[in-house]
C-alpha cells in the first residue's frame, strides 16, 4: 500500500488544480470574497507544490517509481503552474504573452518527449527543468503574496524579477531539452 502513496499524492495534486481554478474564478467574480478566495488559492497552491516534492521523495525512498508517476507527476506540475498563470492573466496581474510562452514551452518539451519515446530515446528530466518548476512555483507564491498582503494591482518590482527569472528558466530549460534531443539523441532504452 505505501508504494501507492506517491501516485495518490500526484492524483491529489491534480484534484487540487481543479480546486485552485475554482477558487481563483470565485475571486475574480466575487469581489466581496476576493481576499478570502486568494488566501485559499495560495494555501491550495502551496500544499499542491509541496506534494510535488513529497511524492518524488517517497517514490525514490520506497523504490516506488512507476510508469504512471513518470508521466503524471510532471503533467500534474504543468497543470498546477498553468492553472495559476492563467488565473493571474485573467485577473490582469501578469501579461497573457507570458502565459503563451510558458504554455508553448510545455507543449514543445512534452511533444519532444513523446517523439523521443516513440524512437526509443529517453530525454530525461534535467536540473534545468527542475529549476524551472521551482522558479515557477516561487514566482506564483510571490504573486499571490503580493496581491493578498500588499494589495499590488500589478506585480511590483520584486515579483517582476521573480516572474522574469521564471520566464528565463522556461526558455532556457526548453532549449536544453531540445538540445539534448537534437544533438545527443538522448539515451537509447
Amino acid at each position: 500500500m505505501k508504494k501507492k502513496i506517491p501516485n495518490i499524492l500526484t492524483i491529489t495534486r491534480l484534484i487540487m488544480c481543479v480546486a485552485l481554478m475554482i477558487t481563483m474564478q470565485i475571486a475574480m467574480k466575487r469581489f466581496d470574497l476576493l481576499d478570502m478566495m486568494l488566501k485559499i488559492s495560495l494555501g491550495i497552491f502551496v500544499v499542491a507544490s509541496l506534494t510535488d516534492w513529497v511524492d518524488g521523495f517517497l517514490a525514490r525512498r520506497w523504490d516506488a517509481i512507476t510508469n504512471f508517476g513518470k508521466i503524471m507527476d510532471p503533467l500534474a506540475d504543468k497543470i498546477l503552474v498553468m492553472t495559476a498563470f492563467v488565473g493571474f492573466a485573467a485577473m490582469q496581474v501578469i501579461p497573457w504573452w507570458l502565459v503563451v510562452i510558458v504554455l508553448a514551452r510545455e507543449f514543445l518539451v512534452t511533444s519532444l518527449r513523446i517523439v523521443a519515446v516513440s524512437e526509443g530515446i529517453v530525454v530525461p528530466a534535467n536540473m534545468w527543468g527542475k529549476l524551472k518548476t521551482v522558479s515557477h512555483m516561487v514566482a506564483i507564491i510571490a504573486v499571490f503574496i503580493g496581491i493578498i498582503y500588499f494589495r499590488i494591482p500589478k506585480v511590483d518590482l520584486v515579483v517582476n524579477i521573480l516572474v522574469a527569472l521564471a520566464l528565463v528558466m522556461t526558455v532556457f530549460s526548453g532549449y536544453e531539452y531540445c538540445y539534448s534531443y537534437i544533438k545527443h539523441g538522448g539515451e537509447k532504452d
